[in-house]
Formats: structure tokens, sequence, C-alpha cells
């Protein structure tokens, strides 16, 4: 009969790897190892040991430690209502952030991999919509506002205000006809609500967002409904009260005080979180493509076990930008005619 390795035996092969490892700054996968060498602390029954390291994948942890810690702090740092970030991430690092087996992390990353590129893609297609949508309804009310305040240009103004009414009943009327996109799905939908609300990032990952007012929501919606597809004329429109108020956005040019004072706020309510402590940058937010980028290079980093820990996601840069622009204004100008109306509403929904 062979003799049966004890415990200690049985961990040696993994001891001599740790051994390798120590020293090199890998803190999660440090740990991990130290949790599995000290299974023969636990039992001295080599079945009870397997079942142990089985059970709460102290082997696996040696392999994707540092990986699932990355993982984690994304998922800790983003805005899971801001599609951008939320979608892709989820759809990337959950899949270390979660993950059982080696083979389920394969075969998730290989999935993964197709994904996160159409992900990146579509994203930025809402965006270039959501931007398009709520710029026309800022000119329409800057117009306005124009003409009651008795502005030298009003005739110009009044031309701006129709032009821009017509503008947005056709928009409207492809994002809810052929996009499934009605406002009501809008305004219940966090991705579309702040995207209303003309964001601009604060942080490496739009945690968090500089806004316009959020009753600009409302009075969205009451100018559509009241205003833009309504009946009205021009001079009753003009005419009578406004119920719903329509703030303006504050600009940086002229009051750089203002966003500088967002940006402070900012950073000390993210000054703990892990991920913006090891990955903070110089300078400037991303912009939103960029953003998309760096969530598909995460993923391309991600979805393989031997992707090296030390990568700091947050300094990666991707040729992703201009191209993913390019491509998202592509699709928003020929949706409805090359994609199909069903393959709209999936996107939009989603």
């Amino acid at each position: 009969m062979a003799n049966i390795p004890s415990v200690h035996d049985f961990l040696s092969s993994y001891r001599m790897a740790y051994d390798q490892i120590k020293g090199y700054g890998r803190e999660e996968t440090n740990r991990a190892y130290e949790r599995l060498l000290d299974v023969e602390n636990r039992t001295d029954d080599i079945v009870e040991a397997q079942l142990i390291m089985e059970r709460e994948h102290l082997v696996l942890d040696t392999v994707i430690a540092d990986n699932r810690a990355i993982a984690r702090e994304f998922l800790e740092a983003a805005d899971p209502g801001y599609e951008v970030t939320s979608a892709v991430t989820m759809a990337t690092v959950g899949v270390y952030a979660d993950a059982k087996s080696l083979d389920e992390i394969t075969y998730l990353g290989e999935i993964s991999k197709g994904r996160t590129s159409d992900l990146a893609v579509q994203i930025s297609a809402k965006v270039q919509l959501m931007t398009q949508f709520t710029s026309l309804f800022i000119a329409y009310e800057n117009a306005k506002r124009k003409i009651r305040e008795g502005d030298a240009l009003a005739d110009k103004h009044a031309q701006s205000m129709v032009m821009t009414r017509e503008k947005i009943r056709k928009l409207y009327t492809f994002m809810k006809e052929d996009m499934g996109l009605s406002f009501e799905m809008m305004e219940s939908t966090p991705f579309y609500r702040i995207s209303m609300l003309n964001p601009s990032g604060l942080d490496e990952l739009w945690r968090l967002k500089m806004v316009m007012h959020p009753d600009n929501i409302e009075g969205i919606k009451y100018i559509l409904k009241e205003e833009i597809l309504s009946d009205r004329t021009m001079e009753e429109i003009l005419l009578a009260p406004q119920e719903k108020p329509f703030y303006g956005m504050i600009n940086s040019r002229l009051h750089p005080e203002i966003r500088e004072e967002f940006q402070r706020t900012a950073d000390e309510m993210n000054k703990d979180i892990a991920f913006f402590k090891k990955n903070r940058e110089e300078g400037r937010p991303a912009t939103a493509d960029e953003l998309a980028g760096r969530m598909a290079d995460m993923n391309s980093r991600l979805s393989s076990v031997n992707v090296k820990p030390q990568t700091k996601a947050g300094n990666v840069r991707t040729s992703f930008g201009s191209a993913g622009s390019s491509i998202a204004k592509d699709i928003a100008k020929s949706a409805a005619k090359d994609i199909g109306k069903g393959l709209l509403r999936g996107l939009f929904r989603r």
C-alpha cells in the first residue's frame, strides 16, 4: 500500500511557488498562498484538507487573487447607474469578482471579449444620441429665454426656436418609434436620467459627475409634452407661464471656481476608495470615449488568467477614442436603415 502523504508534504509544491513570488509586491497573491498553506494548521487529514481547498477555492485564489482584487476595486469605484462604466465592467471584471473556477473564468472571459467591443460602440451610440437630445432642449430654451428678454436678435432666436422644435419632434419620433425609447423609459432608467442632465466626469471612472439641475428632467418632460409635441402655437407658448423650470448650464469658462468646487468635493468623496488611491492620475478626468476605451482594454487584460496584475487599469491608453466616436456617429446617423428597428429596440432598452 502506497504511503499517504501528510498535509504538510502535500502542500510542499505550493510552498515552493510561494517562496518564488514573495517580495514582488503581489499582496493579494501572497495572502492567498498564506491562506492555502494555513490548511495544515487546520487539519491533519489529507482528504479533509483537499475538501477545504476545494470548498474555499484556495488554489484558484493563488492564481487570480490580484486580478480579483482589481475587479472588486473597479466594481466599488464604478457608478452602477452609468452604463459607460457599469455595463462593460460587469461584463468583464465581474468575471473575476465571482468566478469559482479557472474553467469558468476562461469560458466567461472568452465571451466577454466578444461582448465588450460591441458594448463600447453601443454605449458610445447611446451617449451621442442623448447628447444630441439634451443639446436640442438647451438650444430651444435658450432661444425662448432670449425672445422673452427682448433680445435685439429676437427674430433670429424665434427662427431658431421654430427649427429646434421641429428637430426635437423628429428626433423624439425616431427614438420612440424606431428605438422603443419613450420618455417614460428614459425617465425611469438611471443611465438616461443621468444623460439628460449633460454629465461631466469628475474622476477617472465618472463615479461622480457634475450635472445640470435635477429638476431639468421634469422641465424636459413638460417642454416635450406641452410644447414640442403639442399643437400650441409659438405665440401661445411664449405668452403662457412655464409651469416647470429649465435651468441653464453653468458656464465653466466664466465661472471656473464652480467647477473647481465640484472637483474638490469629488476628490474628497473618492479619497478613501481603493481604485482612486492606487490609480490617481494627474490632470483632467477621462472623456466618455476614453472611458469606454479603458473599459474595453480592461476586458482584454482581465479575460486571461495570465494578465500581469501589477498593471494599473487607470493608466492605460488605447486608440479606441477617435475610432469609437466615429463609429458611434455613423450608427446614430444610419441606425434605422442599417441596423433595423428590432435591434435598435433591443439596444436602447437594455
